[in-house]
């Protein structure tokens, strides 16, 4: 006879009671969180509602220059672009250029600048974006450790990423070669973003900076992150 299960008053904490529940969740929240936390290398933190008025920069730095949005509820907005993002669309402009695109959890479609089309995947821990991105080939790879892949922009031309390294905060760095110039790298897409958008959203995002090109070669208060 099997002994029998200890009562949950008699557990040390994390340890499982039996064969453990698995949580109701839905989906679009879940691939959200997967998303981030690969990007940051962070496990999930506790999800709120953001507040009126409340905002959040996303930063993308090669060598001295600054690509930068800043997401409030519902737009994306920056020097090279404006975006707004409502359930199952993102449209507004980007380099110049229009954009309107139709958001699902595993897969995006329409135009940002060319044509889009992307499949969403994870597997092994690991999410990986793939197809097209301004009528060019576009692959991304994102784990807990790293951010590899390739994407072309309207103004910076093909780019290739290597971000292989994580700080304390969460932002990555390492390096990327644009136009057969390689420059240090570093990109910031904040934990909080997980309470914001969902995966097809985070994903257009993540794709409008890595393809965005640099518009300040100041580095806005940001010395903390500095390449070094």
């Amino acid at each position: 006879m099997s002994s029998p299960q200890p009562s949950a008053s008699e557990l040390e904490p994390g340890q499982p009671l039996g064969r453990p529940a698995v949580a109701a969740f839905p989906a679009g929240k879940l691939a959200a969180l997967l998303l981030i936390a690969a990007l940051t290398a962070c496990g999930p933190i506790g999800r709120s509602p953001p507040r009126s008025g409340s905002e959040i920069d996303v930063a993308m730095k090669r060598g001295a220059s600054w690509t930068t949005f800043l997401l409030k509820p519902g737009r994306l907005q920056g020097s090279t672009g404006s975006l707004q993002i409502k359930k199952g669309e993102i449209y507004g402009f980007l380099d110049g250029r229009a954009v309107k695109i139709q958001v699902k959890s595993d897969e995006l479609s329409g135009v940002a600048g060319g044509r889009v089309q992307i499949d969403i995947e994870e597997y092994d821990g690991k999410l990986e974006i793939a197809g097209t991105w301004n009528d060019d080939r576009v692959r991304i790879e994102v784990s807990p450790d790293s951010l590899n892949g390739t994407i072309t922009g309207q103004t910076m031309g093909q780019c290739q990423f290597v971000l292989d390294k994580t700080s304390p905060e969460g932002v990555r760095s390492g390096t990327s070669i644009c136009s057969g110039l390689p420059e240090p790298t570093l990109l910031e897409f904040p934990r909080a973003i997980e309470n914001w958008l969902t995966r097809g959203e985070a994903v257009t995002v993540l794709l409008a900076l890595l393809s965005s090109s640099p518009a300040s070669s100041t580095d806005r208060s940001r010395s903390e992150f500095d390449i070094r």
